[in-house]
């Protein structure tokens, strides 16, 4: 089966009615339909992403209850006067969300977001707040001098710029203290202020072009295109890479809960009707197992805390518990 990015493969379904049917077994709604609901993060208790991005409607930050009924509301429109790029970082009672070239902090309460991070290289794909620092990378297909991981206090200051151009992208940002560790094309790497670039998982190990990235303690987790469209795990004290699955979407978030790791895969390929599994699997390797499955994912995914992750799919926000 040849692997989609599962937004891509979504383009063009059709769509649930107001409030929408029940189209993922296994998950229930966070939320009525939505227009384009992407980017989630959870705090456990409640789950922010945003809204509009890709098509007319609202461009929003938006917020649900884990526990709470099928229903949502709007934190700020157009946060910081942007329109938001689909990542947020949850901090307390700010959030942190990507748009256009910089990142807004805005007030779980209301009220006007601040743009605190401005004037990028490029479009900010990724936002991650970390100890006292606000990370961040952007993106900007095939110009790598548009490319950069940064990071600057929350309480404001210099941006330092970690790494810039060492590949055709980023993702996954994993900080470390003043080291990240970002999947890129390469393989992934440890970035650091001031030193080049360390391949802390070369491509050749796992067998391809990594694009995702997740860790746990023991463990990386990447998923890998190419010749194989695979979730691999990587001991972190050395060893062999363990192939976890094939045939999965390479575009798609990475979670690990627990001693699970989370993913997602198209069933049926080009012409699935963008049908598709959200699926886990032991970090140390075992059976695979269905968690959901439904259609027209986002391919985002956050874990809640408990066993349980949310992520977008079909117009709508969705938790499921990874345990059943």
């Amino acid at each position: 089966m040849v692997a989609l990015s599962l937004a891509a493969a979504c383009a063009g379904g059709s769509t649930p009615g107001a409030g929408g049917p029940v189209t993922w077994t296994g998950a229930r709604a966070l939320t009525a339909t939505e227009d384009a609901p992407s980017g989630v993060a959870t705090d456990g208790a409640r789950v922010l992403f945003t809204t509009g991005r890709t098509q007319v409607g609202e461009n929003a930050l938006r917020v649900a209850e884990v526990d709470g009924g099928a229903a949502s509301t709007v934190v700020a429109v157009d946060p910081g006067g942007l329109i938001p790029n689909g990542r947020v970082a949850l901090d307390g009672e700010v959030a942190y969300v990507a748009a256009g070239n910089g990142i807004v902090r805005q007030p779980l309460a209301g009220g006007v977001g601040t743009i605190v991070v401005d004037g990028r290289p490029a479009l900010v794909d990724e936002v991650v707040v970390a100890g006292d620092h606000l990370w961040w990378t952007t993106y900007q297909y095939g110009e790598p001098d548009r490319i950069e991981v940064a990071r600057m206090p929350k309480a404001g200051g210099a941006v330092e710029v970690v790494a810039a151009g060492v590949a055709r992208g980023f993702d996954n940002l994993h900080p470390d203290g003043d080291a990240a560790l970002v999947a890129s094309p390469q393989g992934v790497l440890r970035v650091r202020a001031g030193q080049p670039p360390e391949t802390v998982v070369s491509g050749e190990a796992v067998g391809g072009v990594v694009t995702r990235l997740a860790v746990d303690d023991r463990r990386i987790y990447v998923l890998t295109t190419g010749a194989h469209y695979r979730l691999m795990a990587v001991p972190r004290e050395g060893g062999a890479a363990v192939v976890l699955a094939d045939d999965v979407d390479s575009d798609a978030d990475l979670a690990v809960v627990g001693d699970q790791v989370v993913f997602f895969r198209l069933v049926g390929g080009v012409g699935s009707g963008g049908r598709a599994e959200l699926q886990a699997v032991p970090g140390g390797g075992g059976p695979v197992r269905r968690v959901a499955s439904g259609a027209y994912p986002d391919g985002d995914l956050a874990p809640v805390g408990d066993g349980r992750v949310v992520f977008s799919a079909d117009r709508r926000v969705w938790v499921a518990s990874v345990n059943g």
